[in-house]
């Protein structure tokens, strides 16, 4: 059940990383105008429906992120990521967990392991980008 939440959150990262991926956020510059609320170290978030609130909760304070606030009309979260991490590390820690997760439960070069690889490459989270 543990791996099953890890993998949810994990996918939810990649969504939110699709949508924040096809065009630069923030300004040019990388300057925050005044009265902006964004930055580089958050993330929106949506839970799978059916997921506890104390599940989410648990699995974000596992992983040293922290819930800012909601955002109810689209169901979603802005969640603080931990100093030093940034989306693009997170979503290649995704990526490496969840092919090893692949790799450990159906062998290493298996279609379920290639599928996985592919699902990140098609998103933008390549091999070449996580190194």
């Amino acid at each position: 059940m543990r791996i099953r939440a890890a993998i949810v959150l994990v996918l939810v990262l990649v969504l939110v990383h699709v949508g924040a991926s096809a065009q630069e956020i923030g300004p040019a510059g990388g300057a925050t105008p005044a009265g902006q609320d964004y930055g580089p170290d958050q993330l929106l978030v949506r839970f799978r429906p059916g997921v506890a609130a104390q599940r989410a909760d648990w699995l974000l304070a596992e992983r040293g992120v922290s819930r800012l606030r909601g955002i109810e009309a689209l169901d979603v979260h802005v969640l603080q990521l931990p100093p030093g991490l940034s989306a693009n590390a997170t979503m290649c820690n995704a990526r490496a967990a969840t092919v090893a997760q692949a790799d450990s439960l159906f062998g290493s070069g298996s279609q379920q392991s290639q599928s996985t690889k592919d699902a990140w490459e098609a998103v933008g989270v390549t091999a070449a980008l996580c190194g």
